[in-house]
This record gives structure tokens, C-alpha cells and sequence, in this order.
């Protein structure tokens, strides 16, 4: 599957916004992932390797996909990953190839779903500030810190 325009826009604003973001125009050759399960599998194998690994394969994953335009939804790539990230590559394999870690990934996603549709999340990402969602989707910081102005004034005034 090729990127979307409006993947391709989305990357780009998102660059344009963080001067420090690692967001990359997609190479036009490579197909764009189509699926985050693989990915989600191949995260909970580095999580069972411990914390520091897995923060360290964690951000490889967004490394990847966002400023490398790598595939993290191809097993091969998935393993060149943990092994650049210092995992134990046989074990990881043997759990991504075993599929150890989909359930814990469907029983996080089916909490996501029942949590997230009651609360009229529409769209990726969703920030919770407050017990409320303000905003939905990809957005410049610039916003962000606009809503937390508003919720640390209106927090003063119900002190004052």
C-alpha cells in the first residue's frame, strides 16, 4: 500500500510543527505499514526482555517508522530492530514466531475499545487533560500548550 496524501500531509505538518520531531517524508519507493499488530507483538517480545530494553526497542519502533521509513509491520524488519537494540534475537524471535505476547496485545486492545468508545474518542492520538479530550488527532504543540494555559487558569480561579 502506498502512503496516503493525507498520510503524507500529516508527516509533513507534523515535521514543520517540531523542529526536533523525527517525522521523515516517506520514500516514495516503500510501501507504507498497513497493520500495527506486528508491531505491538514484536514490542510486548522486547517488554518480557525488561524495562530498559524495551524502552530502547520502543523508540527504535518510532525511529523506524517515522524518521527511517522502515516497515514495522515486516517480521524481518522487526527482528533487525531488536537485534540493533541489543535483545536476545533467538528469544525474541522464538516469542514473535510462537505469537506468546498476541493476547496480552488483544486483551490491551479490547480495554482500549470499551474504554475509549464510551468516551467519544475520534480519532489518533487522543490526549486526556482533565477527564476530558480536547483534542483529537494530529496537533502542533502550540495547541497543546494553548489547553493547559486554560486548564491552569481556570484551576486558579476555583482556588481563588
Amino acid at each position: 500500500q502506498v502512503i496516503s496524501s493525507h498520510g503524507k500531509i500529516s508527516r509533513s505538518r507534523a515535521k514543520l510543527a517540531e523542529r526536533e520531531a523525527i517525522f521523515q517524508p516517506w520514500q516514495e519507493e516503500k510501501l507504507y505499514p498497513n497493520k500495527s499488530l506486528p508491531a505491538l507483538e514484536a514490542a510486548k517480545c522486547a517488554e518480557a526482555q525488561g524495562e530498559e530494553l524495551y524502552n530502547r526497542y520502543h523508540m527504535a519502533l518510532f525511529r523506524g517508522l517515522f524518521g527511517e521509513s522502515r516497515d514495522i509491520s515486516d517480521p524481518a524488519d522487526l527482528v533487525r530492530i531488536a537485534w540493533e537494540c541489543g535483545l536476545d534475537v533467538n528469544r525474541f524471535a522464538e516469542d514473535y514466531a510462537n505469537y506468546t505476547y498476541r493476547h496480552r496485545v488483544m486483551e490491551e486492545f479490547k480495554e482500549s475499545l470499551a474504554f475509549f468508545s464510551t468516551q467519544g474518542v475520534l480519532g489518533i492520538p487522543t490526549v486526556l487533560f482533565d477527564g476530558f479530550f480536547p483534542l483529537a488527532g494530529a496537533h502542533p504543540a502550540e495547541s497543546y500548550y494553548k489547553v493547559v494555559d486554560k486548564l491552569l487558569e481556570a484551576r486558579a480561579k476555583q482556588r481563588a
